[in-house]
């Protein structure tokens, strides 16, 4: 594992929830629950019946559902159908500066929960999920940093104007 991987790893295993404010929370609790709503929602668009359909003809081991379709298969399977469900109509929760940052914490964080067997999941889930808003949310605004640089400089990544 690289130092950075480490350091966010470590930094996302340090986040406590009791440390978390109440207004962070739920906004959090607000985002799952929107994300949630979006994926059911989209689980019947042709595009994710597709998916799902292919996905099971893979006959991986059935460890995570694909939500609305009665089947389960590896967790990475069931991330890539159900996170694309959660973008597919397009209602995603957004972030400033723009990015999708639910669709692939959430669907993942749920295929993740099925194999959890240490309890304390719902503190567990919040957690990892607040983690990855964050960090997700920092790179975005790193990179907001650095494309405003390209701009004032009439560069535009990764070319220049």
């Amino acid at each position: 594992m690289d130092k950075v991987t480490l350091l966010l790893a470590r930094k996302a295993l340090a986040l406590d929830l009791a440390t978390i404010n109440s207004k962070t929370l739920e906004k959090a609790k607000k985002l799952v629950q929107d994300g949630t709503g979006v994926m059911l929602a989209g689980m019947n668009h042709p595009t994710i019946c597709l998916l799902a359909n292919h996905v099971k003809t893979y006959g991986s081991s059935p460890q995570s559902p694909v939500y609305g379709h009665g089947f389960s298969t590896s967790p990475h399977e069931a991330a890539f159908v159900n996170g694309s469900a959660i973008h597919v109509l397009d209602y995603e929760p957004m972030f400033v500066p723009p990015t999708h940052a639910v669709s692939p914490i959430l669907a993942g964080l749920y295929a993740l929960a099925h194999q959890d067997t240490r309890g304390e999941i719902e503190k567990r889930f919040m957690c990892a999920f607040i983690a990855g808003i964050q960090f997700q949310a920092d790179l975005r605004n790193a990179a907001q940093s650095s494309d405003d640089e390209a701009n004032k400089n009439n560069h535009h990544f990764p070319f220049e104007k």
